[in-house]
């Protein structure tokens, strides 16, 4: 989506919101939800970020969903928000409604994963 069309899809994100539609909103966390540090140890939710997150949290009909490349138990430390989506490794594992499914060849991908990092 080009920059100058984000107020558009925003508006009529909050338009379907305000029609009684739920919304589903979807946040990558390295470099986006947190600044691009030089380390990913070092990637933390600001005090404002994370305040705004809560306040969509706390909102009727509004779900949240996060991804990573980071593992899923991090990354669910991390944001530490219950009741959302999380996407962690990519996508190759998932906590949907509070249950863990991981891809049937994660396993196998794994240690490549581990010798990469």
């Amino acid at each position: 989506m080009k920059l100058e069309k984000l107020p558009d899809a925003l508006q009529r994100i909050a338009s379907e919101y305000h029609s009684g539609c739920p919304v589903t909103l979807c946040f990558d966390y390295d470099g986006t939800l947190t600044p691009i540090v030089r380390h990913p140890s070092l990637a933390r939710l600001d005090h404002v970020m994370r305040s705004r997150l809560n306040t969509l949290h706390k909102l009727p009909r509004v779900h949240l969903a996060f991804i990573s490349g980071r593992p899923l138990d991090e990354l669910k430390r991390l944001v530490a928000l219950s009741r959302c989506t999380y996407a962690g490794s990519g996508g190759l594992e998932l906590e949907i409604d509070g249950s863990k499914r991981v891809c049937p060849k994660a396993e196998t991908i794994q240690p490549v994963y581990d010798e990469l990092q």
